[in-house]
């Protein structure tokens, strides 16, 4: 019978005998019979003997796959309290955390590892100290640990905390060269200024000099652009990539000094490049077209050239450029078809067809180049097929992107994506060839792959099932869009969570621009009305939901804020008579959502509201207001689908879509609600910057003459709902509170605005307790000293609105003062109980990110106040002046809320006369001579301000 160990029954083996054996054993690669030894020998007692036996398991099981043993062995030891391997097994047991990506957990055994004060421990403690140091940015302290290593004398740890400070030395350098780089971007972005780049370049060159001769420079930028590139691709942080760009622009002066098998590799580096920065830029900059054309013409030039240097070697296919050539030619093809996907216009990809396929048939490169090479060839054939529905290309594709699959190593990080997409394709495949049973079982597998990879290969999750989603929504099924929907929401929301800084994350929802809004779409069309809000609040203002409602003393808790729970919350919360709307529009068609107590949630179709419909219409709109400020009888012409378009001027532009408003969402939405007098908009995406409160229509069965939304109930707006929910009971009146006035500070380069005076004099009027603030008085300092005694806080003054860059956009105050919406962020209004920003373009969001709805209003009421009233576009001041003192005559003296107060001041300021108008004035605002009879009867009959730019201008946001 045979024991553990080779021990032979009745045949007496001491202990160091058996640990001898398995340490042969082990030589020999019989794992097992080591094991087997090792173990015997830790279970001797030997108090010498057993703990190097538990080290030595440990460290087996480390290197053979089975961490939670190889921690039951470290843990013995260092229990075993042995002056030499309890150390050694702190610090081994510190290299298995390291390896499992615990990098605290590692810290602390490193730290008793040093501790214990053994030397050997000490040293390789020191050393992966330093190394976890250098992980985390701590370079000072990176460089202590290595010199300490250093300095104790250990032959292996010393030439390792050596090497260690050598890398940090070049770190630094490196460091350098990427500042001068992200320099030279920043620099030369705002000021365009060769000037700027070529010192930057400077900078840069003599970084490099201290580390390589002249002649190594661009070889030595070469690999330092790659490695940002791949840095970039790792973090997706963007100043990698702008970094990356730099570092290959200065190399473009100096590429004759690079050795000739050099030179392609540069050309494939800087198409690579350029690809990536088109995909970046078309994944959501504004106006990124013009750029983003010329970037993808510049990357497919680059990957042609490369290609043609490769060729035109001797024999490149016995060299070492056969890899990057099968890389080329793979992404020549991906940047061609992304031309043709984007513009959709030639070229022509069948070339590329056979280019690529030469590749496979050559069997050039190795598998992972093959495998990527395949997955390329598959979406040119997919998108082949998607254009000409051949099947044969379709049964093609399914086959190149199987071929992938396979070609691919098994730890290549592109596998999972190109398995999801050979899933996704061989699905369609079988909905085409009518094969229900094939079909489903492709949809099971993808939700399979979906749940096995959503953590680990979160990006390719993402990407499949929102493509998925889109086939599935083109096709109207529904509930399979949804779910692929829902999918892709998570995934988005797991990498935004990973995003380190706030820039990082707005990077990242600039690339999920409308993911939410799709999803909420195709859950609301499947009958999943209440998920589809949920998908809403999810990835509607996502900052603004993440902050505290300072303030919201009667909102509950706003940690606790659930948004699966989202529609009940709000049924249980709303009055009687009320209504809340989310408005969405999508490529399929737009939608309304609406929410009203009593009822269960609705669906109201609205299939004139699409993106593209919406997007027209705005750039119409905008561009009209922008002429507005144009030379005289300048012609506006706005680029279309249906090509180039002239404009009308801002008033009836506005006028139009305003009535096509009514057409496209308020009609059908107003005409749902049933009894209800007042409405609160959420609308998603760009929508928010339409006028839908001043939707007309001119049907006669309703009134003579045109119908506003405002005439048949009162609307306001709110970001999101939880927005709404924390607001919604917080307006309790002014009661005996501060009035806070800015009027007419006199602003650099501002024009005065005497219909300011017309609001500081109501207020005076009709608020017990008023403070103005006049002219030089209202600069920043005095205005954010009073804010916090504030109940009412009005500011009648300049704005603007920087739809770019909206965080400087801001209300601006004496001389150079203003308060940007950084500086409200943090300030406190908790005791706000309205604001109103009787200035221009105050409510308009930024264009980049429309759905995080950053604005003024929403700056305002994340810092506490309570309703704000804002306006979405230049007001004209007298007109203005009166409609705010009728709004706050409605308020104080007829006690309505905010939203009923601003709609009958609307209304009056719509349809009063001249005459009213001026009898509305203060005296000494009157005109001075008496009016004849003959001219009072005509003020009596000219109402002057009709048109919806005078009155419609403002609005109530929660």
């Amino acid at each position: 019978m045979c024991l553990v160990g080779g021990i032979v029954a009745g045949e007496v083996q001491d202990a160091g005998a058996v640990y001898e054996r398995a340490l042969q054993a082990e030589k020999q690669g019989n794992i097992e019979q080591a094991r087997a030894g090792y173990a015997s020998a830790a279970e001797s007692g030997d108090a010498d003997l057993a703990p190097r036996a538990m080290m030595a398991l440990g460290i087996l099981e480390s290197q053979y796959g089975d961490p939670a043993a190889a921690r039951g062995w470290y843990t013995r030891a260092v229990e075993s309290g042995h002056p030499e391997m309890s150390p050694m097994a702190m610090l081994n047991f510190g290299v298995l955390e390291l390896h499992q990506g615990r990098l605290e957990e590692a810290r602390s055994w490193f730290d008793r590892a040093l501790a214990s004060g053994q030397a050997d421990a000490k040293a390789w403690a020191l050393v992966n100290l330093g190394d976890l140091d250098r992980r985390a940015g701590r370079i000072e302290s990176t460089r202590a640990r290595y010199a300490e290593a250093a300095a104790t004398g250990h032959p292996q740890a010393a030439k390792a905390a050596l090497r260690g400070l050598d890398d940090v030395k070049q770190r630094e350098v490196v460091d350098q060269v990427v500042a001068a780089a992200l320099r030279s971007a920043a620099e030369f972005g705002q000021s365009g200024s060769a000037d700027a780049l070529g010192r930057a370049r400077e900078a840069a060159q003599r970084a490099l000099v201290t580390t390589a001769p002249l002649h190594a420079i661009p070889v030595h930028r070469m690999n330092l652009a790659a490695s940002l590139l791949g840095l970039y691709r790792d973090a997706d942080d963007e100043a990698f990539l702008r970094a990356a760009a730099a570092c290959v622009d200065l190399i473009e002066p100096e590429a004759a000094l690079l050795p000739e098998d050099a030179r392609p590799r540069y050309l494939a580096l800087r198409g690579d490049v350029q690809l990536t920065q088109w995909r970046a830029l078309y994944a959501g900059y504004p106006d990124a077209e013009v750029k983003a054309i010329g970037l993808l013409d510049d990357a497919i030039g680059s990957f042609e050239a490369a290609m043609k240097q490769i060729q035109g070697m001797k024999d490149p296919a016995a060299g070492q450029l056969v890899p990057l050539l099968v890389d080329v030619v793979t992404s020549l093809g991906s940047a061609t078809l992304a031309k043709r996907d984007w513009l959709k216009v030639l070229p022509d990809l069948r070339p590329y067809v056979v280019l690529l396929d030469g590749v496979l048939q050559q069997q050039l490169g190795d598998p992972a180049s093959r495998a990527q090479c395949g997955w390329v060839l598959g979406r040119i054939l997919w998108d082949l097929y998607a254009e000409v529905g051949e099947p044969a290309l379709l049964i093609d594709a399914v086959a190149r992107f199987k071929q992938a699959v396979d070609e691919a190593p098994a730890d290549d990080p592109k596998r999972p994506a190109y398995e999801l997409r050979h899933v996704a394709v061989s699905g369609w495949l079988a909905r085409e060839i009518q094969d229900p049973r094939a079909a489903e079982t492709a949809a099971s597998q993808l939700r399979d792959l979906w749940s096995r990879h959503l953590e680990s290969d979160t990006g390719a999750v993402l990407d499949s099932a929102r493509e998925w989603a889109d086939l599935q929504a083109r096709q109207k099924n529904w509930s399979a869009s949804a779910d692929a929907y829902q999918t892709a929401a998570r995934a988005a929301m797991i990498l935004l969570g990973r995003r380190r800084s706030a820039s990082d994350r707005r990077v990242f929802l600039r690339r999920i621009r409308g993911l939410s809004v799709l999803a909420a779409f195709v859950l609301a069309q499947a009958g999943r009305l209440g998920e589809a809000v949920a998908a809403l609040e999810r990835g509607r203002g996502i900052f603004f939901a993440e902050g505290p409602f300072r303030g919201a003393e009667d909102a509950g808790d706003e940690a606790a804020w659930d948004p699966d729970r989202a529609v009940p919350a709000a049924l249980a919360g709303m009055r009687a008579g009320t209504a809340v709307a989310f408005v969405l529009a999508t490529w399929y068609g737009g939608a309304a959502i609406v929410l009203a107590p009593g009822r269960e949630p609705w669906l109201v179709d609205l299939p004139l509201l699409t993106d593209d419909e919406v997007e027209r219409r705005l750039a119409r709109l905008y561009a009209a207001y922008a002429s507005e400020h144009a030379p005289a009888n300048t012609k506006v012409i706005v680029v279309g689908g249906d090509g180039p378009e002239e404009i009308r001027a801002w008033k009836p532009e506005l006028e139009a879509v305003a009535g096509w408003s009514w057409d496209a969402c308020m009609g059908p939405l107003t005409g749902s609600l049933g009894e209800c007098d007042e409405l609160t908009l959420i609308p998603v995406g760009t929508l928010p910057l339409l006028p839908l409160h001043a939707a007309w229509t001119d049907d006669a069965s309703r009134a003579p003459g045109l119908t506003y939304a405002l005439d048949l109930l009162a609307v306001s707006y709110a970001p999101n709902l939880r927005a709404y929910l924390a607001a919604k009971d917080r307006w309790t009146g002014f009661a005996d509170g501060l009035a806070v006035v800015i009027d007419d500070p006199d602003s650099t380069g501002g024009t005065p605005l005497p219909g300011t005076g017309l609001e500081a004099s109501a207020i005076q009027e009709l608020f017990g307790d008023v403070l103005v603030l006049r002219g030089k008085d209202a600069g920043a300092e005095a205005v954010k000293r009073e804010l916090p005694r504030a109940s009412l806080l009005h500011f009648g003054c300049h704005g603007i609105a920087d739809l770019t860059n909206p965080g400087n956009s801001g209300l601006l105050l004496s001389g150079d003062d203003r308060l940007t919406l950084a500086d409200i962020g943090q300030l406190d209004f908790s005791g706000v109980r309205l604001c109103v920003l009787s200035a221009c373009e105050t409510a308009m969001i930024g264009a980049e990110l429309p759905d995080e709805v950053v604005n003024l209003p929403t700056a305002f009421a994340q810092a506490g106040a309570a309703t704000v009233v804002g306006s979405l576009w230049a007001v004209p001041d007298e007109p203005t002046g009166l409609l705010i003192g009728e709004f706050y005559r409605n308020l104080q003296q007829q006690g309505l809320p905010p939203a009923q107060a601003l709609r009958q001041a609307q209304r009056w300021l719509r349809d009063s006369t001249r005459a009213e108008q001026i009898a509305a004035l203060p005296p000494d605002r009157r005109p001075r001579e008496e009016l004849s009879p003959a001219a009072q009867r005509l003020m009596g009959r000219i109402r002057p301000t009709q048109s919806i730019k005078d009155w419609a201008a403002l609005v109530v946001s929660a």
